[in-house]
């Protein structure tokens, strides 16, 4: 099942239901409409936690998840077939392994290379240490013996993982966040294994980092991300927290922008998405996220609600939400340059804050009913792309519409940046 793309780019609930082990298309509803009911199989008699993390394979995405069904045993299901316009194909059975040791806690990362991609399971002991362990992307998993790190998670916490290349060295490192319950409330925090290889060893760990955003109340899982959602080569955490609040669900993602070479962010904005569906008791979250700058990031998630007769599934596909940070020139920048993440001058970005843009999205906005215009007239659909000679000068009556007037020095500047967004080369000739 593909779900057409919205025209105008902005967050949209693409598909949400309760699809159970069942294979074959799933159901879906338009955002706010009720989940389709529950099917009588469930995906587990139990399950403790889960975790997931994206698999790109013959150009097919696919979200794998993995549900810690005993202290002992591990399954692995699979969501297949997302669709970067949304939509999912089916959800597999689940294949259940043995995991060496047991554990209270499980989060899932990808490792390994395109052509032999590898899954790693960082798991929570009982005693509190953080181990890995490793199993092939393919074919049935077969967990590998754990392998130390020198993490500790709490009692009764939760853990979420993704690898991505963090310190730009070209190799991969893997992202591990907990959830923790201390005295004061409840804690998030997040650690780098850096070198992350596909045997479930890293060659240096940072210590673990507070997370200091707010989150909702109802907490009941997280997962991690990597993604790209500003201008620059640096990647941004994306937190995905699950939440229920009087049995609805919804979803605040915590973005970190600008991780360094040391796995320190700059700083974390919040984007919060109400799912529209209601709730058991969610025991686990599996996401898979896939980010352009020029478009924003699609999340796939599968939570997993323990109920009376077992454990169950549901997902939802988000489209395009804009998580690009604002534009926030610290006060060491201005007299240098503007937006970091951008590279805008000050001028420039002076210019949109007294105009009320805040962000490139914002920005972006005052182009994209042009274009929807211009394919309208044509009778094109929604998602056909525009020759670059005929969106440049929408974009030059998009510069004139705001006010006060854009000084001339500054057009430039955003025309690039404008085109960068939506992909085009960013000279400005043609």
């Amino acid at each position: 099942m593909v779900i057409p793309q919205p025209a105008q780019r902005t967050p949209m609930l693409v598909g949400v239901g309760n699809p159970g082990a069942q294979t074959g298309p799933l159901p879906a509803v338009s955002a706010g409409s009720s989940a389709p009911p529950r099917p009588e199989t469930p995906l587990a008699p139990a399950v403790l936690a889960a975790d997931g993390t994206l698999l790109v394979q013959n150009g097919q995405r696919d979200l794998v998840a993995v549900l810690l069904t005993s202290p002992t045993s591990l399954g692995t299901v699979v969501l297949s077939g997302l669709h970067e316009s949304g939509g999912v194909q089916a959800l597999s059975a689940v294949q259940s392994a043995t995991l060496a040791a047991p554990a209270t806690a499980v989060a899932l990362a990808r490792a390994g290379t395109a052509e032999a991609p590898v899954l790693v399971a960082v798991l929570a002991q009982a005693e509190g240490a953080v181990v890995l362990s490793t199993a092939p992307a393919t074919g049935t998993p077969t967990w590998s013996a754990p392998v130390a790190t020198p993490l500790t998670l709490g009692a009764e916490g939760r853990l979420g993982a993704g690898a991505g290349d963090v310190d730009g060295d070209g190799t991969p490192d893997l992202v591990v966040a907990a959830l923790t319950t201390t005295a004061s409330g409840p804690s998030l925090a997040y650690a780098v294994g850096f070198g992350l290889t596909a045997q479930g060893t890293a060659s240096s760990w940072t210590a673990w980092y507070p997370i200091k955003a707010a989150f909702p109340e109802g907490v009941r899982d997280l997962d991690v991300d990597l993604g790209q959602t500003t201008l620059n080569p640096k990647p941004e955490l994306l937190v995905h927290l699950l939440a229920t609040q009087d049995n609805r669900l919804s979803l605040r993602t915590l973005v970190g922008i600008n991780a360094g070479r040391e796995g320190q962010v700059e700083g974390w904005i919040a984007r919060d998405q109400a799912l529209g569906t209601t709730a058991d008791r969610v025991v686990g979250l599996a996401t898979a996220s896939w980010t352009d700058a020029a478009k924003g990031t699609d999340v796939a998630l599968l939570w997993i609600e323990q109920a009376t007769a077992g454990a169950f599934g549901g997902f939802a596909v988000l489209n395009n939400l804009p998580l690009a940070p604002p534009y926030k020139p610290s006060p060491a920048d201005l007299s240098a340059r503007g937006d970091p993440a951008t590279d805008l001058s000050v001028a420039a970005v002076k210019a949109q804050q007294v105009a009320g843009i805040r962000s490139p999205y914002q920005l972006r906005a005052r182009v994209d009913p042009l274009l929807a215009q211009w394919r309208t007239q044509r009778q094109l659909p929604a998602d056909t792309r525009l020759p670059k000679a005929e969106a440049l000068p929408l974009i030059a009556t998009a510069l004139d519409g705001i006010e006060p007037t854009l000084p001339a020095a500054v057009r430039p500047e955003l025309t690039k940046l404008i085109l960068t967004l939506y992909g085009y080369s960013p000279e400005v000739g043609l």
